[in-house]
């Protein structure tokens, strides 16, 4: 009888866990969405075996966007058309945001992810350096960019710098999911947060 209640109650916990994850726009905010390991495959899938290069040494992209998405976050915000906008910033930094557009309940269309690098000048023996907003834009089809909108009105929302003083210029780039450029990048000018 032990063994049936064991195997019972073993079956209604993977059954709660499961449909616990099904539907990726049914959590409240974006932490609660990271966690789920359904979330993670998806954007593993997603992102493929694609490395960064140039913000990092090789780290997988899949695993910058999760750090991003991990930290203090946003509500899920609904887009329409079955879309969710899914935003937030990396734990302990704060400047490096992340966001996703989900077309419910589970498909990953378009993740942007906020990165950072050092640009010096030397305008006296001491190196001047700043930290330069990189916001790069990935979609899964490279010709509809779905969810583009959203995430170029997520963009002028933040305020990107990494320090004090006024923020610096944003590099907005636009790649497919498999870091292939999609068209070349621009500069926006950076602003103060809107109140």
């Amino acid at each position: 009888m032990t063994d049936i209640i064991v195997a019972a109650l073993a079956l209604l916990v993977l059954s709660i866990s499961t449909a616990w994850s099904k539907d990726l726009c049914s959590y409240k905010n974006t932490n609660e969405l990271a966690w789920d390991s359904q979330f993670q495959h998806a954007l593993h899938r997603f992102f493929g075996e694609l490395r960064d290069e140039h913000f990092s040494d090789g780290q997988l992209v899949a695993e910058q966007a999760l750090a991003r998405l991990g930290g203090p976050p946003d509500d899920l915000q609904g887009l329409g058309e079955g879309l969710v906008l899914a935003a937030a910033c990396k734990a302990h930094s704060c400047p490096e945001h992340g966001a996703v557009v989900i077309d419910c309940p589970s498909t990953i269309l378009a993740v942007a992810i906020v990165r950072y690098y050092q640009q010096c000048r030397v305008r006296s023996p001491v190196d001047l350096c700043e930290q330069l907003p990189t916001v790069t834009l990935f979609f899964r089809d490279p010709k509809a960019m779905v969810g583009r909108g959203a995430l170029e009105k997520w963009i002028d929302r933040l305020y990107l710098a990494w320090g004090n003083g006024p923020p610096p210029p944003v590099i907005v780039e636009y790649r497919a999911a498999d870091g292939a450029r999609i068209r070349p990048p621009y500069v926006v000018a950076g602003h103060a947060p809107a109140h």
